[in-house]
Formats: structure tokens, C-alpha cells, sequence
């Protein structure tokens, strides 16, 4: 029998019985994971004998004899935004979009950080929390740069997911998307 966050029939094939001929030492069946096409994170499943019928009994030496598997996620989670620079005194704002490969199967929601020049001195708005909605693969948020009324040059700040939670999703999935944030003053001249 399977246990864990797998579930038999949905991330994969229920598991047959073993049959190990007379006269032979080992029987096969096979694990057959089933790609449910939505975004639900890695599973893992506990294998383990149920019960034997027949000529032998389980080995009493070390106990119930079991399997762990992990059932890899197949889908991916991506950072993309719609611009890569912005000018420090512009009204507008930057939109970044957070995209699964598949729908996701509970709320998924990432927390977003950020590295970098325009970063360390503040030159943008604080950026909130992407939340994807069950059932659905995007979500955005949108942050806008601060004028800082003098000249510091050109900054720019490195966006990056800096953690996710729902549907398992694992660090594998970081991703990170670069801004540069236009200086609009002049330099002062002495």
C-alpha cells in the first residue's frame, strides 16, 4: 500500500499486487506517476507490504519492509517583467508577473525580495506579495521608483523570489529579473 502526499489514482497509477511464482525469489510491479497537468509540487509515497498470502511470511528480522519515492514536480514557476527600466521620475510603474506551467492547485504565494544599488538606497516602492488563486497559473503586482531629487546615477536592483508557499513548491524554482531604475538629475557641477 502507498502512503504520503502521493494519492493513488491521482499522482499515480494505483499500485498492483506482487505475485512471486513457485520457485522464484522476487516478483515486479511497476509505480507509474501520472502528470495531473497542475502544478500541486513534489509528492512523496510510502510503499509497503499490506499483507502476504502464501507459502512465506514476511521477514520478521527487520521489521515491515517499505519504499520511500518522490514523484518529482514536472511544472515550472517563472519571474518575468514587463519592462526592463524605468526613469527614477516617471509616474508609471513596472508590473512583474509571476506564471506557472499549469494551474495551480491551491493559492500559491510568493514572497518576493530584492538586491542591488536602487535596492540598498531605496529608489522604488516596496514590492507586495504575488498570489496566484487556485485554479489559476499568473498573478502580478506592480511597485513604482521613488525620485530621490538628486543625482546618484543609474540604479538597478535585482528582483527575485525569496520564497513560495502552497503547493509545495521548492527553491528549485527561483527566479530572479533585473531593473535599472534612470537617473533624471545632473550631476552637480562645483
Amino acid at each position: 500500500k502507498g502512503e504520503g502526499t502521493a494519492v493513488g489514482g491521482v499522482h499515480y497509477e494505483r499500485l498492483n499486487d506482487i505475485l512471486i511464482p513457485a520457485g522464484s525469489l522476487q516478483g515486479t510491479t511497476f509505480f507509474i506517476p501520472i502528470d495531473n497537468g497542475s502544478y500541486s509540487g513534489d509528492r512523496t509515497c510510502n510503499i509497503t507490504i499490506n499483507s502476504i498470502t502464501g507459502g512465506v511470511v514476511e521477514s520478521s528480522g527487520s521489521g515491515a519492509q517499505s519504499l520511500d519515492l518522490v514523484i518529482v514536480e514536472d511544472e515550472t514557476l517563472s519571474l518575468s517583467t514587463n519592462s526592463s527600466s524605468i526613469d527614477e521620475d516617471s509616474n508609471g510603474t513596472i508590473t512583474l508577473t509571476a506564471t506557472l506551467s499549469a494551474p495551480a492547485t491551491e493559492p500559491v504565494t510568493i514572497q518576493l525580495g530584492s538586491s542591488g544599488s536602487a535596492a540598498d538606497l531605496n529608489a522604488f516602492s516596496s514590492i507586495s506579495d504575488i498570489v496566484i488563486p487556485q485554479g489559476q497559473s499568473a498573478a502580478t503586482t506592480t511597485f513604482s521608483p521613488t525620485d530621490n531629487n538628486f543625482y546618484d546615477g543609474d540604479l538597478a536592483a535585482n528582483i527575485f523570489i525569496n520564497s513560495v508557499q502552497g503547493n509545495s513548491i521548492t527553491a528549485k524554482d527561483t527566479q530572479t529579473v533585473a531593473v535599472t531604475f534612470v537617473e533624471d538629475d545632473n550631476p552637480a557641477v562645483l
